[in-house]
């Protein structure tokens, strides 16, 4: 089943009014990379409605000629002859052609037959513009006919009131450029920059995709202008005709898809996604493009998704946690025409869960700018924070450099401070599965130690992790263990960025006590609106060998959950999580140290009201680590580290995900509405291996392997192991 699918509803997608539907450009602000994205979405395009009329003014249609599945409207009429026989009896068989092209290109339309020429050569400008009257006015067994097809108006004009008064009359007109040859399109088309952006322009293309040679070009009418294949199969001929009936035909699947768009709103759908030819941009030769189906027939625009805002939402009393394996029944609700945007959808560990274990969210209800309806697995559009371990870490260490200055060096005091710097010396890189942010930010830390134990540090943009490590007895060869990629090691649960301010304060005394205090306020100052605040308390006993270490952190996030976006389709109002971790190290020997850290924590949180998710229970999450560090292992001051470890993982917790649908019955948006487990249905491992040797005083080789086993602790996901090799040099300025 594809990712995305369009959903008819007979109107807008709110279940209250027409009114209520956003339009263009209105909505929460997106993510300019992931609009691009919109438009890489798998996506079966549906064919246009029955209800779309199409009136085909040209020299009749042989109907005997068509599929047996044509739909030909009753209601149509000859204006050459004033009579209600509409057959083809032109020589080439114009008319017949361009229905025969509708019916291939749009599916379920149906044709209401004008006849307005004879066709041969023989064309009368009265018949053309009465035709063009009767088609803004016809109403009865054609339903009144949307969209007008003038594939002959470059030949046989009508009236300049005639054209005016159905664009006013709201039916949108496809008109062809002409087969002249020329700079400007001819006849009904030089009134397009007239039709208050409901009357396009169609110029031919060959089989190469070049403008073909008899085909008149965009000209003063390139904001109108469009262009589509100008050959067909049945028609011997080639020229513009053909292409105005392929742009015909795509305006009826676009709006039998979305019945509630305007033709303005058709046709500016038409041009914004066509494809680029010519000269960036609209040029005066290809106007906007060529027409491009799957683009027009795929979200555009900011994404939003309705959610229940009902206060009491049905919740089936059998979708309980306690059976392990979750609920699969669903409750329904119906809901009112609020949205929430999708353009953030960036999750944490418990929301990519979430969207692992409701088969609902493989089919959300949502609507772009125009209001249009499509199905979608939201898992296509999200962003995880931090995936896990891999080489990209070490390549953007590589990327930037490391510059310690000592500021003060006395008996009694020693103050440091840190930055990083470009690094523009990396020569070589071997087979990394990511590629280097090159964003750079300031990144500085300065940091104090007094002669009476008493330390203290601040950073900007950068955190304090190895200031703390040492508080904790890691220092020397343990200190290695900053080296492995995993959260396992880290502190998992004290923030998801570095970005802001970072502090602690620590004292260390002569017997082997260790403590201290740390906070971040951080923000990570982009489109996601990721903020949170964080404490810590550490404390610590080393000896000559051994060492073990406690903290416990307090982390307080602002409308994102353990690393998810703030406003997004899976936000919270709030999450306050606690957490303590307990590491140690044992020195083998001099050269030799076994590490470990496990991490328990405990999350609540505050719904937020515009989310597809409520009434989160506890959740309960961990992460734990073991590893072997080493130095001078095969020739002095290398360096060497093998660990297994379980990245941080929830393991308990659920919540109320309400997901929408369009529910025929109810001819509005409903709800599905169960009970949904936060803990993924895998576990994650992750095997790393590293191994640094310095190459003389500039130089270092660094290779760094990992991994890992069900990654994101999705069960069945496919084992990922990364590898990357570097040789960096440092050169002297010059």
């Amino acid at each position: 089943m594809s990712s995305v699918q369009q959903k008819t509803c007979g109107g807008t997608c709110y279940s209250n009014a027409a009114a209520n539907r956003p339009s263009p450009g209105v909505g929460l602000s997106g993510l300019a990379l992931l609009l691009s994205v919109v438009t890489a979405l798998i996506f079966r395009p549906s064919p246009a409605d029955a209800d779309v009329f199409i009136g085909l003014l040209d020299t009749g249609v042989n109907i005997a000629s068509l599929p047996a599945d044509a739909q030909i409207a009753a209601g149509g009429w000859n204006f050459v002859e004033n009579n209600a026989d509409t057959d083809d009896t032109s020589t080439d068989r114009h008319g017949t052609a361009m229905a025969n092209i509708l019916m291939e290109e749009a599916g379920g339309a149906s044709i209401v037959v004008i006849r307005t020429a004879t066709g041969d050569g023989i064309y009368d400008a009265g018949a053309a513009t009465a035709g063009l009257t009767y088609a803004t006015t016809a109403t009865g067994a054609s339903g009144g006919i949307q969209i007008i097809l003038r594939p002959n108006s470059a030949v046989n004009p009508a009236s300049t009131a005639s054209v005016i008064g159905a664009a006013n009359a709201g039916k949108l007109i496809v008109m062809q450029a002409g087969n002249q040859a020329g700079p400007e399109p001819v006849g009904d088309a030089i009134l397009a920059s007239l039709l208050n952006g409901r009357g396009l322009v169609a110029g031919g293309l060959d089989e190469a995709g070049e403008l073909l040679p008899i085909s008149n070009r965009a000209g003063s009418q390139a904001d109108w202008y469009v262009t589509a294949p100008g050959t067909s199969t049945f028609y011997p001929g080639k020229g513009t005709s053909i292409a105005a009936a392929k742009t015909a035909a795509l305006a009826a699947r676009v709006m039998g898809a979305s019945p509630h768009l305007t033709a303005e709103q058709v046709a500016e759908i038409i041009r914004i996604t066509a494809t680029d030819q010519g000269a960036p941009g609209v040029d005066n030769i290809y106007g906007w493009g060529k027409i491009n189906p799957e683009k027009a027939l795929s979200p555009i625009g900011d994404i939003e998704t309705p959610i229940d805002d009902d206060e009491e939402t049905p919740i089936d009393d059998d979708d309980s946690t306690d059976d392990d394996e979750g609920s699969n029944d669903s409750g329904e609700s119906s809901g009112g025409g609020s949205g929430v945007a999708l353009a953030a959808l960036v999750v944490g560990g418990v929301g990519y869960a979430l969207l692992g274990n409701n088969p609902d969210l493989k089919e959300t209800l949502v609507l772009d700018e125009y209001g249009r309806a499509f199905e979608l697995d939201l898992e296509t559009r999200v962003t995880v924070r931090n995936p896990g371990p891999s080489a990209q870490s070490v390549l953007e260490e590589l990327d930037t450099k490391q510059v310690d200055e000592t500021l003060i060096h006395r008996s009694d005091l020693q103050i440091t401070m840190s930055y990083t710097l470009d690094s523009r010396h990396s020569l070589w890189l071997i087979d990394s599965d990511n590629s280097i942010d090159s964003e750079q930010l300031a990144r500085m830390s300065m940091s104090a130690i007094h002669s009476d134990g008493t330390r203290y540090a601040f950073g900007v943009n950068q955190s304090l992790s190895g200031f703390h490590n040492t508080l904790a007895g890691q220092a020397g060869t343990p200190g290695l263990v900053s080296t492995f990629q995993t959260d396992a090691f880290s502190a998992p649960l004290a923030g998801f960025t570095d970005l802001g301010y970072h502090g602690g304060l620590g004292f260390v005394s002569q017997t082997g006590w260790q403590g201290g205090l740390s906070f971040a306020f951080t923000d990570e100052q982009k489109q996601y609106g990721l903020k949170s605040d964080s404490s810590a308390v550490h404390a610590g006993f080393q000896q000559d060998r051994w060492g073990v270490g406690l903290r416990m952190d307090l982390l307080e996030e602002d409308g994102n959950l353990l690393g998810g976006a703030s406003g997004g389709a899976l936000s919270v109002s709030r999450a306050r999580t606690v957490s303590g971790a307990l590491r140690g190290h044992l020195n083998i020997d001099q050269r030799w140290s076994v590490v470990g850290k496990y991490t328990e924590a405990l999350t609540w949180t505050d719904d937020l009201h515009a989310s597809l998710v409520q009434d989160f229970s506890e959740i309960q999450s961990n992460s734990w680590g073991i590893g072997l560090v080493g130095r001078d292992l095969l020739t002095r001051n290398d360096a060497f580290g093998v660990a297994w470890s379980q990245p941080l993982r929830t393991y308990s917790g659920d919540a109320t995900i309400s997901v929408p649908y369009w529910n025929d019955n109810l001819g509005g948006v409903d709800f599905k509405t169960r009970r949904t487990k936060v803990a993924p249905d895998g576990t994650e491992h992750a095997f790393e291996l590293f191994y640094r040797k310095p190459l003389g005083r500039q130089a270092r080789l660094i290779t760094y392997l990992v991994h890992r086993e069900q990654p994101l602790h999705r069960h069945g996901s496919k084992a990922r192991t990364s590898l990357v090799g570097a040789w960096q040099m440092d050169f002297p300025p010059r």
